[in-house]
C-alpha cells in the first residue's frame, strides 16, 4: 500500500465521512510533508518515515488527544524536529498529547508534566513545566 491508500484505509476505520476522507487525508499530508511521497509504498520506508506516517494516522479526523508510544524512535534530526513543531503547534491548538519517551532532552523541551516510569514502577513524581 502507499502512504495514500494506508490514510484512507485508517480515515474510514475512524469512521471519517467519504465526503471527507479526501480533505483529511489531505490535511494531514500537508501537515506532516508527505504530499510529495503520496504514491511511496509502506514496505520501503525507513523506520523514522514508518513513524511518521503512524503520527499521521493519529492526527486523522483531528482528534482531542493524541496517545504515542516513542514517536521520535528512529527518526532522523530534520524529521524529530518536525515532530517536536507539530506538537507545539497542538499544544497551540488546545489538544492533548500524552506519548512515552526515553530522551529526557525531548520530554523537557515539549511537556507541561513528566512523569517517570523506572523498572516497571510509577515513580510518584510529577514534574511541571
Amino acid at each position: 500500500m502507499t502512504i495514500y491508500d494506508n490514510l484512507v484505509f485508517f480515515a474510514k476505520l475512524k469512521g471519517i465521512s467519504d465526503d471527507l476522507i479526501e480533505f483529511e487525508v489531505g490535511r494531514v499530508m500537508v501537515k506532516l510533508n508527505l504530499l510529495p511521497f503520496r504514491k511511496s509504498l509502506i514496505n520501503q520506508m525507513s523506520g523514522g518515515w514508518k513513524r511518521k506516517l503512524s503520527f499521521a494516522i493519529a492526527l486523522l479526523g483531528n482528534p482531542k488527544i493524541i496517545i504515542m508510544d516513542e514517536p521520535t524512535s528512529g527518526m532522523d534530526r530534520v524529521t524529530r524536529k518536525l515532530f517536536w513543531d507539530l506538537i507545539e503547534t497542538l499544544k497551540q491548538e488546545k489538544k492533548t498529547v500524552i506519548y512515552t519517551t526515553q530522551f529526557l532532552d525531548e520530554a523537557e523541551l515539549l511537556s507541561d508534566r513528566i512523569t517517570i516510569l523506572s523498572k516497571g514502577n510509577y515513580s510518584g513524581c510529577n514534574f511541571f513545566y
